[in-house]
């Protein structure tokens, strides 16, 4: 089990600081040519002082064409302590290039990966194995919860993802899940979420997304919100 046991570190700054961690590392290691429709992409956002797009090959050798990028950009951060930057990745299946990112700040539209029916190749277990084993951070902290939210997911993914919150802790990708509406009206989906286990050491990071999960299942059994 992944147990990221640290109670007083919020859930929004762990991230943070595990990416600024791998950056400030030289974490990333590619040196693989940037597809045309990757840097078109990232072009097209007009970044604050963007570095170069690194590129990880996620089909391998599957014939298919999928690819996690990332690129940093904006000022050095921390310098003091060994400088980080501001990092966004993005996924690639195809001619299909979006953002695995809330928000950007460049002056262009911000466009996410719109997960659809032709992504069964992003839906694969042996994918997300894959996703996990280049990028840890990547697959847990941006790839998830963007997948999680989106209502076009299969969902026997999205069932997978719940589950997969038994093993290891990750309680912001248990409310990105409640924050798709496919999830919120799907009973078996939001038990899952209501189950969500108290760990040995009695640390519960789960405790306000049972709580939800929970009020929704008594809403579709005709209560209220």
């Amino acid at each position: 089990m992944l147990d990221f046991h640290m109670p007083t570190v919020s859930k929004f700054i762990l991230p943070i600081l595990l990416s600024a961690v791998l950056l400030g590392c030289d974490y990333f290691d590619s040196d693989a040519e940037v597809p045309a429709v990757i840097a078109a992409f990232v072009a097209g956002h007009d970044l604050p002082d963007p570095q170069p797009v690194r590129v990880f090959d996620l089909a391998a050798g599957d014939g298919e064409d999928i690819d996690l990028f990332t690129v940093s950009y904006g000022p050095p951060m921390d310098c003091p302590s060994g400088c980080f930057y501001a990092t966004a990745h993005g996924l690639r299946r195809g001619e299909a290039v979006g953002w695995l990112v809330p928000d950007l700040p460049g002056r262009s539209p911000f466009v996410a990966y719109d997960f659809g029916e032709a992504d069964a190749a992003l839906y694969t277990a042996e994918l997300f194995a894959r996703f996990e084993a280049v990028d840890a951070w990547a697959y847990r902290y941006a790839f998830l919860p963007v997948l999680a939210r989106d209502p076009d997911v299969p969902r026997d993914v999205l069932s997978r993802v719940a589950r997969g919150l038994y093993d290891y802790i990750h309680s912001g990708l248990g409310w990105a899940l409640l924050e798709n509406e496919a999830v919120v009206a799907d009973e078996g989906l939001l038990t899952l979420l209501a189950e969500l286990p108290v760990f040995d050491d009695g640390y519960d990071p789960y405790a306000t997304v049972r709580e939800r999960a929970r009020e929704l299942l008594e809403a579709l059994d005709g209560g209220e919100v």
